[in-house]
């Protein structure tokens, strides 16, 4: 034999040596880990995290919470062509292979030989189902083990749950971008629509994802969105899934823009973080971010768009009333104004302020008696000096001059937030600021309790904090009715002689006598009940209050929900503090004659299964839930008809005409405005105010910073839901007596009061 014979014989031998070595220990750790690897019951028995969602009351949706968001769908409620293009882009022999698939091994072996040392990523070849076991069994380590586990797992789950499962469970887990897991949150998240309406443009850039969402974002990487769909509609062609005109269809459509989908309604908010907390307050966080919960509200949508514009319009327009702060900031030095290619890129890359919303962004292009604007989509627009007016420059405690000329206010340069002037106002702006104030408006149903709106702020965009429920303010005056309902209760009436004079009372061993400011002046003297409940008369009711006893009207503010106890004669005064909830909550009870009711913002629950939960209790009407007498609730009914007619309240809101009862309230140095109020059917609390309590200005009472909220928002709800009656209530035993306004004494021309009937 030859030497290079014998040495070939030897190399031979050798490698076959090695060959049967390497095949040895390969036996020998599929053997070992076929032993060890876990029961498939976890994949048999999977329940993913399924997103929990939060709907109005008319079915729209308003908010999902999840850990992961989620919505499990199974493989029959897919579309096919959702199927096959996960298929394609994936695993084309899916429904063929056991699987594993050799034939997609051996190819991904050549190709990566032939790729050695260039750079490229190694080409994979994992089934559908060894991506499944991936996820839910084996984890996803880089070693030669866990994928020797990984394809001994896909061969027995796949003969132990069958395809249809497999494919089921793996449509269900895949993360594919934008915070979705499963084919059914992200066509909720791309398109904005569920599955079933898909068509083959979009089921191919879903089923193009996997590879990597974050490479394939549509709007961050969109040639390489477009790309990566592109094959895939070409694999489905080749697949015979689809024809050659639905592919040439399919690649001409655009990509999607998932930040432009909207959720049909109030995406987010103050109402709907309210009912997630308090759906986690009753059944868990884990329920409510794990179980797919459906949680259904009372909220009005339509109602709910009324509160949200008519606080922020509210809360805007004190804040106008008050000054000018200055704009947001200014163009980077060298911008040419002149150019809108450098204006509108400058201003592209300044960050709207938290709370804009619906205001929009401009830069000052050029200035004089009014200013030329341009906005971030390139187009230009007018700033007059008549919308500019309200800017008076703030300097210290004071304000500046009217502005004569527009560029007193801002200059060429600098950015402003401005809105459109309405309709036909030819590219006409109005300037405006967001206000430091805040404020809540919370509406209630008054015959239930069912929030119908809330809004806890100027914006969500500024933060959760929810000031109609998570704020607790001194209430003021707006308590003081349950004082007079006291004692109506006792016998008083509207007409009965209260003296508004200087009083003094003892309120304990060794403490000074107390003696509350008089409202102006030294007082009005001997007045009707109605008179000085109208007019928020300090002194009249404080010694209406010491008639009747502190202990007597602590009773009706437990019965109405607002305080425990009172301890002295100002917590009577309104000086503890309460929720808007609260005092909307209360006043819902005067609403609908004094019964109990208790705000609730949940009507149902419901677990996955469809199952309720949990349903609101519907309300009972019977002597057991009367919680006033209901001729003194009518009569005190009436005098807040007055505030509204003719008392604090008239300059506001005495031109609505519709039923309207309610009372303002204020703090001391006007730290706190408050406008509590309801119609037949609706209570609404409005509180405007500081985070950090600061006096809201020497005019900004009641009647001027909450009560055109409270009327903005009525007119609004009364518009969409007609109040059932054109009057209040007059309950058996009360009767209709006209009395002179001033003595309280019948007369045929004077006030309408309610009285008791003489037996």
């Amino acid at each position: 034999m030859s030497l290079a014979r014998s040495l070939f014989a030897a190399a031979f031998l050798g490698g076959a040596a090695v060959t049967v070595a390497a095949a040895s220990l390969s036996v020998a750790l599929v053997r070992r880990e076929a032993a060890s690897l876990p029961p498939t019951t976890a994949a048999a028995d999977y329940q993913p995290a399924v997103t929990s969602k939060i709907y109005a009351a008319d079915g729209t949706l308003i908010g999902r919470f999840a850990g992961q968001n989620r919505t499990v769908v199974p493989l029959s409620g897919i579309p096919p062509v959702v199927v096959q293009a996960f298929v394609s882009a994936e695993d084309r022999n899916f429904w063929r292979h056991g699987g594993i698939d050799p034939l997609a091994i051996a190819r991904a072996t050549v190709a990566n030989m032939r790729n050695r040392g260039s750079g490229r990523r190694p080409v994979g070849a994992s089934t559908i189902t060894q991506q499944v076991v991936k996820n839910l069994l084996v984890g996803d380590d880089a070693s030669l083990r866990r994928k020797v586990r990984e394809a001994l797992m896909a061969l027995r789950i796949e003969k132990e749950l069958g395809k249809n499962r497999v494919m089921e469970l793996y449509l269900n887990e895949i993360y594919l971008g934008e915070a979705a897991y499963g084919v059914a949150a992200a066509a909720d998240a791309y398109f904005g629509k569920p599955l079933a309406q898909l068509d083959v443009a979009e089921a191919a850039f879903l089923g193009g994802l996997p590879k990597g969402p974050s490479n394939y974002d549509p709007v961050k990487r969109p040639d390489a969105a477009m790309a990566r769909r592109s094959y895939v509609i070409s694999r489905m062609l080749d697949d015979g899934a689809i024809t050659a005109a639905q592919a040439e269809l399919a690649q001409a459509e655009p990509l999607p823009h998932p930040s432009a989908r909207a959720l049909g309604g109030v995406a987010d908010g103050y109402f709907p973080e309210e009912a997630r907390r308090d759906t986690i307050a009753r059944f868990g966080a884990s329920a409510l971010y794990h179980k797919g919960l459906t949680v259904r509200t009372s909220m009005d949508p339509a109602l709910q768009a009324a509160a949200d514009r008519a606080l922020r319009d509210g809360l805007a327009e004190y804040d106008r009333r008050h000054g000018w702060r200055g704009p947001l900031g200014s163009l980077p030095a060298g911008t040419s104004l002149s150019s809108a290619a450098a204006w509108t890129a400058a201003l592209a890359a300044i960050e709207p302020p938290a709370g804009a919303e619906d205001w929009r962004m401009a830069a000052v292009l050029s200035g004089g008696r009014d200013l030329l604007i341009g906005l971030r989509d390139g187009t230009v627009g007018k700033l007059t000096v008549e919308s500019v007016r309200w800017a008076r420059a703030v300097r210290g405690n004071g304000l500046g001059a009217v502005p004569r000329r527009a560029e007193e206010v801002a200059r060429p340069g600098d950015v402003i937030l401005v809105q459109e002037a309405g309709e036909g106002a030819a590219r006409h702006f109005e300037l405006r600021q967001l206000p430091e104030v805040e404020g809540a408006l919370v509406a209630i149903e008054a015959s239930t309790g069912r929030v119908l709106a809330m809004s806890g702020g100027f914006s969500y965009e500024r933060g959760p904090f929810n000031r109609a429920t998570q704020s607790k303010r001194q209430p003021g005056s707006t308590f003081k009715p349950f004082i007079y309902l006291t004692a109506f209760g006792l016998g008083f009436d509207p007409t009965s002689p209260v003296l508004d004079s200087p009083v003094s009372l003892d309120v304990g061993p060794g403490l000074p006598r107390w003696q509350p400011g008089a409202d102006g002046g030294s007082g009005w003297g001997l007045i009707t009940a109605r008179k000085a409940l109208e007019n928020s008369r300090n002194l009249a009711t404080v010694r209406l209050l010491n008639d009747i006893g502190l202990d007597t009207v602590a009773g009706t503010a437990r019965a109405f929900g607002i305080y425990d106890q009172i301890p002295n004669y100002a917590a009577a005064l309104g000086a503890l503090e309460v929720t808007d909830l609260q005092m909307a909550g209360a006043y819902a009870m005067l609403a609908n004659g004094g019964y109990r009711i208790a705000p609730t913002l949940v009507d149902e629950v419901d677990g996955p299964d469809g199952v309720p939960l949990a349903r609101a209790a519907p309300p009972v009407r019977d002597a057991s839930t009367q919680v006033a007498d209901p001729i003194a609730v009518a009569q005190l009914t009436s005098v807040l008809q007055g505030v509204v007619k003719h008392g604090t309240a008239a300059a506001s809101l005495a031109k609505i005409d519709l039923p309207l009862a309610g009372k303002t309230g204020t703090t001391n140095d006007n730290v706190d405005a408050w406008f509590v109020g309801f119609s037949p059917d609706i209570a609404v609390g409005v509180h405007v105010g500081f985070d950090r309590p600061t006096p809201l200005g020497a005019d900004e009472m009641g009647a001027r910073a909450a009560a055109p909220i409270f009327g903005a928002f009525m007119q609004q709800a009364l518009a969409i839901h007609p109040p059932s009656a054109r009057s209040f209530h007059l309950p058996p035993g009360a009767r209709i007596v006209t009395v002179d306004p001033v003595s309280g004494e019948p007369s045929k021309g004077g006030t309408a009061e309610v009285m008791r009937q003489i037996p």
